[in-house]
């Protein structure tokens, strides 16, 4: 049950290989943008132990974003943050008229509930969160670009993707296609698609978040098209496009504890080129688009960022 006013919108998604399109896999879907809050019920018999147990383990395993929702939940969609969990038991054989008389959806009952924690969690997985910050402008590109803004003269041809409420974002599809790219050169296929997930053998073992950029700056570049023969400008190929530069956005990816140490050490090397500027994430990457530096990295909430000032490839592991 939704509590609170969702935004949906519709995204283009499109596959691509080596930075260019693959042919015929463009595709438009609707998504309830970051944000949407809603409220959920469980009834489970209270003394079956070991299934409340679990189901405490499934509900940390939300908030740890390893359990998501929906499609594409390996690419940034479908995670949830539990920002209230309460907990009423009833002994029926004592307080059976208390719970008849007990409605779940009224929220007068749970106001004066205690928040409940668990300690059960699932274990298994390295969750990794990574601070950045832009060294460049950013380009991942909307082309429905809407009226134009306040004091702007002319509406943009494309722009970088934004939330409704006109935060930037960089996708996890965005992330996760940058990463997949990097390490299948350090990799291999065979090592990739069994990390990385194939299209037809395969679903991705490693999940990325979407990131929301925060005090980014906005600038509109008119550009032009060169043509890659004759070096010269196309005739009528200019366009103008908004970008995002100068924000912070914080990435968060879980992988499973039990890749190999070659995995890892790859693993670690896509995550130092991140932070050295030679891997670039969204579109005009030849141009010097969509680099960042690393002001923090955890792994399961120990600071790891000696390490990329020591290039310590398997000390993220330890």
């Amino acid at each position: 049950e939704l509590i609170s006013e969702s935004v949906s919108s519709v995204r283009e998604t499109i596959s691509l290989k080596e930075k260019s399109v693959v042919e015929n896999t463009d595709f438009s879907m609707e998504v309830v943008e970051t944000g949407a809050e809603f409220v959920s019920y469980i009834e489970i018999d209270k003394f079956n132990q070991d299934k409340q147990v679990y189901i405490e383990k499934l509900l940390n395993a939300v908030n740890d974003s390893l359990l998501r929702f929906g499609s594409k939940v390996s690419r940034g969609y479908g995670m949830v943050k539990i920002i209230s969990l309460k907990k009423i038991s009833f002994d029926l054989g004592n307080n059976l008229d208390k719970w008849l008389d007990f409605d779940m959806f009224s929220e007068s009952v749970w106001d004066s509930t205690e928040e409940f924690v668990s300690d059960n969690r699932f274990s298994g997985f390295y969750s990794i969160r990574i601070a950045v910050k832009q060294k460049s402008s950013l380009s991942i590109r909307v082309f429905d670009t809407g009226t134009a803004r306040e004091n702007e003269k002319y509406v943009p041809d494309q722009k970088h993707i934004t939330l409704r409420n006109g935060k930037a974002v960089i996708t996890g599809t965005s992330w996760a296609g940058a990463f997949r790219e990097r390490f299948r050169l350090f990799a291999g296929d065979e090592r990739t698609e069994m990390l990385f997930g194939s299209e037809n053998n395969s679903r991705s073992r490693i999940t990325f978040s979407e990131s929301v950029i925060d005090n980014c700056i906005f600038k509109n570049t008119t550009r032009n098209s060169i043509d890659r023969f004759s070096s010269k400008i196309k005739s009528g190929a200019i366009y103008i496009e908004r970008n995002c530069s100068d924000g912070t956005a914080e990435l968060f990816i879980n992988v499973p504890d039990d890749i190999s140490e070659n995995d890892k050490k790859c693993l670690s090397a896509v995550i130092f080129d991140l932070n050295l500027g030679l891997l670039s994430v969204g579109g005009l990457a030849s141009v010097g688009h969509g680099m960042f530096s690393i002001e923090n990295i955890s792994v399961n909430g120990t600071d790891k960022t000696y390490c990329l000032e020591k290039n310590d490839l398997y000390g993220l592991w330890r």
